[in-house]
């Protein structure tokens, strides 16, 4: 027994040696998935805009990132990203976090919703329950990125509905999102929720994009 262990554990450095962790964004030797170089390189903005805050610019390092996670499907970026969340947001008396829903088709398409799993690790490390089918896109709206602002406004509009409203009657909910260009879409999940019931809606945002 003693002789297999030790021979697994040859294995395991020969392994590491021959095939050695890399940080998933810039490609150099790094025991672990986002290196303290790239760490270093995201621009945090820790601001706000009324009750929408967000963290971090979207460029360069901070936009690989959420490129690779939700275009690669580079899933192990989930954590590092929420953890970047949660070490740079503001303290919150949330009563629950509800993520921007994406529509059913779309949702298919990718295989994941890139804000349901950040809410996922946020909800888990901060133990504040996550609601998953309270807040959903019930209509299909055209990507954001390809129209102007108005059209972004109407797109969005009334594409979102509460189901569950006993989930947020009174409370207040912390809903989160990857990327905040205009605003259009968190500020109509912001209306959606407070017309249902909700107390209060802190939105935190990954990433804002540059205008």
């Amino acid at each position: 027994m003693k002789q297999m262990n030790r021979l697994l554990s040859l294995i395991n450095c020969l392994i590491g040696l021959l095939f050695p962790n890399k940080c998933i964004i810039c490609k150099n030797i790094y025991d672990g998935i986002i290196c303290d170089d790239c760490h270093a390189g995201i621009k945090y903005l820790r601001a706000n805009e009324g009750l929408i805050y967000f963290v971090a610019e979207y460029s360069g390092i901070m936009k690989k990132a959420i490129k690779l996670f939700k275009f690669k499907k580079k899933l192990r970026l989930c954590e590092p990203l929420a953890n970047i969340i949660i070490k740079n947001m503001p303290y919150l008396d949330a009563d629950c976090i509800i993520p921007v829903p994406l529509y059913q088709q779309r949702l298919r398409s990718r295989g994941f919703n890139q804000s349901e799993l950040i809410a996922k690790s946020i909800s888990a490390e901060l133990a504040i329950p996550l609601f998953l089918n309270t807040l959903i896109r019930f209509r299909e709206t055209k990507p954001q990125f390809s129209l102007n602002k108005n059209e972004r406004k109407e797109n969005i509009k009334n594409a979102f509905l509460i189901i569950n409203k006993e989930d947020i009657s009174g409370k207040k909910v912390l809903l989160v999102d990857d990327i905040y260009t205009t605003g259009s879409t968190v500020r109509e999940c912001k209306r959606v929720l407070l017309q249902g019931g909700a107390k209060s809606v802190f939105a935190i945002v990954l990433s804002k994009a540059v205008m």
